[in-house]
């Protein structure tokens, strides 16, 4: 659920579905695990500073791609549920483990993504035969870009994943997909010189504060102290 289906869905999904509105919904991640994280672990509490952080996180993404994604919202209704349905694998990936915070950080980690390595190749055989798996392939841009996502954004980014939530908790955690789109398409712009927009830094600006203010607890009140005469 934390790997292989996602993968899937978002890859089916995407087919269809453009990239502004495929981040709106992936939004759905954090909102849903904010809500529900208090129903599943009693140490985790929504709050007020919780739910305006949760608002204006999805203000940032209303505001940065709402003109031009909305656009596409109705069309290839199937695609977009794919997308929705791979937001809730996140939320409840990141929900379940926090659930089973004393476990190795490593070994969920290996134990995740050997199982969904293995479920996504039994897929791909379904679909490919055995000795035509590799073929066509040379050591292109591509080759070193899959190779990239499976070590970086995979790999080490599920083991910090696995390593912060029993720490730090599953709402604070999922706010990083307010960011991914936003720090994204400011990437486009410094990498690829993309053309820049004032909504890319409106949008940041909005999603900073939904970080800051679902990642910081709410001061304690100092108790009065009694003195005695």
């Amino acid at each position: 659920m934390g790997s292989a289906l996602p993968f899937a869905l978002i890859s089916y999904g995407e087919r269809h579905v453009g990239g502004g509105l495929s981040a709106l919904m992936m939004g759905i991640a954090p909102v849903a695990t904010v809500l529900l994280a208090p129903f599943v672990h009693v140490d985790e509490k929504l709050d007020a500073r919780k739910l305006a952080g949760v608002a204006a996180g999805i203000a940032g993404l209303l505001f940065m791609f709402a003109p031009s994604a909305l656009e596409g919202a109705g069309q290839n209704l199937y695609s977009q549920v794919l997308i929705l349905g791979a937001a809730l694998c996140y939320a409840f990936t990141t929900l379940f483990v926090r659930k089973y915070a004393d476990l190795p950080p490593l070994q969920l980690a290996a134990g995740s993504l050997v199982v969904g390595a293995i479920l996504s190749l039994a897929f791909a055989l379904l679909s490919i035969h055995p000795l035509n798996l590799l073929d066509g392939f040379s050591w292109s841009p591509a080759s070193f870009a899959v190779l990239y996502l499976g070590i970086f954004p995979t790999a080490v980014a599920t083991l910090l994943f696995f390593h912060l939530v029993p720490r730090i908790g599953a709402a604070r955690v999922s706010q990083v997909n307010f960011v991914v789109p936003v720090a994204g398409s400011f990437l486009g712009v410094v990498v690829l010189h993309e053309p820049f927009r004032i909504a890319y830094l409106v949008a940041m600006v909005l999603v900073l504060v939904a970080v800051y203010l679902v990642s910081h607890d709410k001061p304690a009140r100092a108790k009065p102290v009694k003195v005695t005469p």
